[in-house]
């Protein structure tokens, strides 16, 4: 009788443990919502995506796009009741640190490995084909220019290239409803004023606090992003991303909204 109580108990436990990993995909509405990733699978083990960084998925019309914690991507998608098919899915090519590249490898992988979905109210499952829950995502909050902490991703070095933000360092974003604009640029907070009108946007001028940095790099960068940042002339949000531009259309800024309760 013990043993068949031992049993029981196991099989009990690894049906628990199956539930975990394995799902009865129910299929939802995909669409009207911006999707923000919240867990990823790497290594067998389920990762959370840390705050400062943005992976993210808007479906319309057959089409899915969105940042994958490092680039943007776009391709087509199917679903048909639970059944669901992504890709294949094109992306920008600009480099990123290790944090951000592991998951946009992960990301990129699970999501053109999808095979079923379930959405409820607040969240997106996505199942392979083994049934394993392999992303979940979370709504996105409304973004908006005004009131959204950005986390800044790219912005333009002054040699007509858009670079990613250097390993370990941390530039944001902020604009204020009275017009003030302030952050982190590397080394240093800054802070300014903004004005806005439709879809344009003028920034500055921009006063920081005199830290030296801990590297040339780091220095360089943040001369090169405070010198980015006064060029706005316009800008966009789009799949939650805000992208400033020049007066020519060149990209100055690119940020991602910063997951401040993310776990």
């Amino acid at each position: 009788m013990p043993l068949r109580i031992l049993a029981l108990a196991v099989v009990a436990s690894l049906s628990v443990a199956g539930c975990d990993a394995l799902g009865a995909a129910q299929g939802g509405q995909l669409e009207g919502v911006t999707w923000q990733l919240s867990t990823y699978v790497t290594d067998d083990a389920r990762v959370p995506v840390p705050g400062d960084v943005a992976a993210t998925a808007t479906f319309a019309s057959g089409q899915v796009s969105g940042t994958n914690g490092c680039n943007s991507y776009s391709g087509p998608y199917q679903a048909s009741g639970s059944s669901l098919s992504v890709g294949p899915l094109m992306s920008t090519l600009m480099g990123c640190g290790p944090v951000q590249s592991a998951i946009e490898s992960a990301f990129m992988g699970a999501f053109q490995d999808a095979a079923s979905y379930t959405v409820t109210s607040t969240q997106l499952t996505i199942y392979d084909a083994s049934g394993a829950q392999t992303l979940t995502f979370t709504p996105q909050a409304a973004v908006t220019l005004v009131g959204t902490p950005w986390n800044v991703v790219n912005y333009n070095n002054g040699n007509q290239a858009t670079v990613s933000v250097e390993a370990g360092s941390v530039i944001t974003l902020q604009f204020a409803a009275e017009g003030s604009v302030s952050g982190n640029a590397s080394c240093n907070e800054y802070h300014g004023s903004f004005t806005t009108d439709g879809d344009t946007v003028t920034v500055g001028p921009l006063a920081t606090t005199r830290m030296a940095c801990q590297s040339d790099q780091l220095g360089a960068q943040e001369t090169q992003y405070l010198t980015a940042l006064q060029n706005a002339a316009t800008y966009d949000i789009t799949n939650g991303t805000l992208t400033i531009r020049d007066a020519a259309g060149a990209s100055q800024v690119i940020a991602t909204p910063m997951a401040l309760d993310a776990p």
